[in-house]
């Protein structure tokens, strides 16, 4: 079970450091859009002003300053945000420089137009932005990054003279307030949904390993260990779904001669024993060549091969037949009790289910050759 445990987290974290590193470039759009509506809603104002005759708008200092400056500065906050995305620095690292560089782009935008104390709010974003990633210590490194620059930009950068200061009246502080306490509730909304969405990923990954878990005994031989028939169906549906032209396909049927006489005489527990001990040598010598074995019904078993040599496969069955005939004990040999093997070379012209059928009658003639020497 540990071995299934490693082996899904290992996948699902793959998974994950995939859908991270989408979201990582999902920021990075996010950001180009928000600097486009910026830059657009800034040259709006602009000519709004500039139509309107106002005497107490400075064309010249409008543009410097609310267009051209964060223009500048954000646009080289895309491009780094671009750029890192671009690079070969692990996908942990690009979350933390593309959140950092989002609350850059945020400071800009309050720097420029702390006229207006909700955007203040906006530094929430990055942090809300960042739990999709499942990771608390980058939540928490965004939040207080945010809430230093936050800090910053309100407290210590006049960029436009015309904005209240927020101790110049109680009403000022009062707005300031609210707008830090509405960012605090919203970082502890984030670390709620965070915590649920951690829950909730330990949860699937256990999900998935139970379920392969019941897969894979669902797929398994009880007695042999083998895979079994439905195993053998799903392979069958897998490689005529998957498999290259250039393919080829070896298919053995191989069953015990004499094995209900094994039931009648000797026992059923010498028969289970019989079953096992084929089944042993079968997986062993058949991973010399990569085969895919299966126990297809009672004392039947099914081998596929692969892109090998039909004389590599003939060679494996023989040893694996010598290897079960010296293993046999002497009531077994008593009762001629011995495998026999047919083998079919795969044809397009035939499905694979064709193919095991020609194997099968291969092996009964192979059969019926030994019963004529004996």
């Amino acid at each position: 079970m540990s071995f299934l445990k490693n082996f899904f987290n290992q996948n699902i974290n793959r998974d994950l450091d995939s859908l991270r590193k989408r979201w990582t470039k999902s920021i990075t759009i996010i950001s180009s859009i928000v600097y486009f509506i910026i830059t657009l809603s800034e040259l709006i104002v602009f000519f709004l002003f500039n139509a309107s005759g106002r005497d107490n708008f400075h064309p010249d200092i409008y543009f410097k300053k609310f267009f051209f400056f964060p223009l500048v500065v954000n646009g080289i906050i895309i491009g780094l945000m671009h750029l890192t995305n671009k690079t070969t620095m692990k996908d942990g690292t690009k979350s933390y420089v593309v959140s950092f560089l989002f609350v850059m782009m945020i400071f800009t935008m309050n720097i420029v137009h702390s006229v207006f104390p909700v955007i203040l709010v906006a530094f929430s974003v990055p942090g809300l932005l960042s739990v999709v990633y499942s990771d608390k210590r980058l939540t928490n490194t965004t939040t207080v990054f945010a809430l230093i620059m936050e800090i910053i930009a309100e407290f210590f950068i006049t960029w436009d003279k015309s904005r209240p200061l927020p101790f110049a009246s109680i009403d000022n502080f009062a707005t300031v307030l609210v707008t830090f306490m509405t960012q605090i509730g919203l970082y502890i909304i984030s670390l709620q949904i965070l915590k649920f969405e951690i829950i909730k990923l330990k949860l699937t990954k256990d999900f998935e390993i139970e379920r392969y878990h019941l897969m894979q005994e669902a797929m398994k031989d009880g007695l042999t260990g083998m895979n079994n028939r439905n195993a053998f169906d799903k392979h069958i549906e897998d490689i005529s779904n998957n498999h290259l032209p250039e393919d080829s396909f070896i298919f053995v049927m191989m069953d015990l001669d004499n094995f209900k006489q094994i039931n009648d005489n000797i026992g059923h527990s010498e028969g289970d024993r019989a079953l096992e001990t084929v089944s042993g040598i079968i997986l062993k010598e058949a991973s010399k060549l990569h085969g895919n074995v299966f126990r297809y019904g009672g004392d039947e078993f099914v081998l596929i091969f692969r892109n090998e040599k039909a004389n590599d496969v003939y060679k494996i069955c023989k040893d694996i037949k010598e290897t079960f005939r010296n293993s046999t004990t002497k009531e077994m040999d008593e009762l001629n009790v011995s495998l026999s093997f047919g083998m079919a070379e795969h044809s397009e012209k035939n499905s694979f289910l064709q193919t095991l059928k020609i194997a099968d009658d291969q092996m009964y003639i192979y059969k019926n050759r030994h019963k004529q020497k004996n």
